[in-house]
């Protein structure tokens, strides 16, 4: 009967494990700032552990950034499926602005200026959104002008209104952007806007409190 693999082999494995999953949490909540201390920290591991399992800072936010573009990418694959073109990019758009309202590092990659950030955007992502974008004109129901270009700035904004507001409401950077999207189509049939009530007086104070105190 062949032996099991070493114990020192498997703790290998395991603190492997909790370093990325520790990570990936870091990402989503802090962006691309941290550091390896901060990894020790996180994983519960220490400093000393993370320098054995990380050689290179650099290597591992740039897989961890990959898996964000590829989950922006998936998301919009997903939604190319939906049989009706505007629904079908509707539903792309705010898949991936409610990915970049849980996920800071996945805001931070698009507007990271890193050579090899901006190539895996223009990979990963402009073929499927230049996809969705061209059946959504050949349907007549958008704008003409509408561009694949227009589908990266929409996910700004919504990750800049759900770094203001999520703490406040969750849901409240929607009603935004489906105003913007709401702005691109022609027909009030496709438009989609009010679903998300306003901001109420106390919601909107504690947003701009929110705001004044990250300055």
């Amino acid at each position: 009967m062949p032996a099991g693999p070493p114990r020192v082999r498997r703790d290998v494995a395991r603190n492997r494990e909790l370093l990325l999953g520790a990570a990936d949490t870091l990402l989503a909540e802090r962006g691309l700032r941290f550091t390896l201390h901060d990894l020790a920290a996180a994983s519960g591991l220490g400093v000393a552990t993370v320098y054995r399992h990380v050689t290179d800072r650099d290597e591992l936010l740039a897989a961890l950034v990959r898996r964000r573009f590829e989950t922006m990418r998936d998301l919009l694959t997903g939604a190319e499926q939906h049989a009706d073109p505007v629904e079908a990019l509707r539903q792309g758009v705010l898949a991936v602005c409610r990915f970049h309202a849980s996920d800071r590092a996945a805001r931070e990659a698009l507007l990271s200026d890193a050579a090899r950030d901006r190539e895996l955007a223009e990979q990963t992502l402009r073929p499927v959104a230049q996809r969705l974008v061209q059946r959504a004109l050949e349907s007549g129901r958008v704008r003409p002008d509408v561009r694949e270009s227009d589908l990266p700035m929409l996910f700004l904004a919504a990750g800049a209104l759900a770094s203001a507001t999520v703490p406040v409401r969750e849901d409240l950077w929607q009603r935004y952007v489906d105003a913007l999207l709401d702005g691109l189509l022609l027909h009030d049939a496709d438009r989609r806007g009010g679903q998300v009530p306003a901001p109420s007086p106390v919601e909107l104070r504690a947003v701009l409190d929110g705001i004044r105190r990250a300055r």
